[in-house]
């Protein structure tokens, strides 16, 4: 008995469950999948960046460097994005683009 209640406490069954038991596998651990909305959040975001990359290869290039930040607008826009999300990192990065005129001076701003 000492042998199987070892087995089955090292391959994470409780002691009451058989390996025999159909109902074993509701003693389980079962992996979390991730909430439906995390998922589309995640989906979001990608696409934001996407987005942001188009714009910072196809737009700014021709441009040049215009802005008097560091790190550019662009790039403050996918950082917001990455870490606060779609909605919040797109109007932290609104803010940002107000603020950059030719009056304000260049400074270093993180999100």
């Amino acid at each position: 008995m000492y042998q199987i209640s070892a087995l089955l406490l090292l391959i994470g069954l409780p002691m009451y469950a058989q390996p025999w038991d159909p109902d074993a596998a509701l003693y389980q651990k079962t992996r979390r999948e991730p909430h439906r909305e995390q998922a589309q959040s995640l989906d979001g975001r990608a696409a934001a960046v996407w987005a942001i990359t188009l714009f910072q290869n196809v737009i700014s290039a021709q441009d040049g460097s215009v802005c008097h930040y560091h790190p550019t607008c662009s790039a403050y826009g996918k950082l917001a994005v990455k870490k606060y999300g779609v909605l919040i990192g797109s109007l932290m990065t609104a803010d940002r683009l107000i603020r950059d005129n030719p009056f304000s001076p260049p400074t270093v701003d993180y999100p």
